[in-house]
């Protein structure tokens, strides 16, 4: 278990909560008659007295790759180039699900439907269509939703929060899709007019 100031409940959000022990191969069974927990345990708390802190914002990482990576967020680096269009990108893992807009391949397939998906996150987006799960509940109206973008756009009925600006000086919007009709109707931004 994480101390207090690295819970997530503790209002600070330093810890990044990837497995760090996966994509690293079997996970050993443990002895017949022993329990593996205490090991686990001080496996666990080893690493998080180990974390790498970003020196610009304070979020922590248990891998030093990880903390690079968040970095380029703060620099804006991306040295991972589209080698179909030359788009370039600050993660690998972008690179590979943007190139997959060009071959094609969707290797993420729906067990409903079968419909196919370029990342993991797309499919159990999509699978929720399916099965109804919602799992981001505003805590304002107790209303749920099945992506946590809805729930952001959602929460704003309650903020009066609206971050889309006309840009002749219109009014301002909850949904970007809202402003960019009044934009293509109201403001004569229509391309075919």
């Amino acid at each position: 278990i994480p101390p207090p100031s690295l819970r997530r409940d503790s209002g600070q959000s330093l810890l990044n909560t990837k497995d760090p022990t996966r994509g690293r191969g079997p996970t050993p069974a443990p002895t017949a008659g022993r329990t593996s927990a205490p090991r686990q345990k001080r496996y666990i708390c080893s690493h998080y007295e180990r974390l790498k802190k970003c020196p610009e914002c304070g979020k922590s990482f248990v891998w030093r790759s990880e903390l690079i990576e968040h970095q380029r967020s703060h620099t804006g680096e991306r040295p991972y180039s589209c080698s179909y269009c030359g788009k370039s990108f600050s993660r690998k893992s972008y690179i590979i699900k943007h190139e997959r807009i060009h071959t094609g391949e969707k290797p993420y397939i729906c067990s409903h439907c079968g419909k196919g998906f370029i990342s993991k996150s797309d499919l159990i987006k999509h699978e929720r269509t399916h099965t109804g799960e919602k799992p981001y509940l505003c805590p304002d109206c107790g209303r749920s939703f099945s992506r946590k973008q809805f729930l952001v756009t959602h929460r704003r009925t309650h903020t009066g929060e609206k971050p889309y600006k006309c840009s002749e000086s219109g009014p301002d919007f909850r949904k970007f899709f809202l402003m960019f009709r009044w934009n293509l109707l109201s403001c004569n931004l229509n391309p075919l007019l």
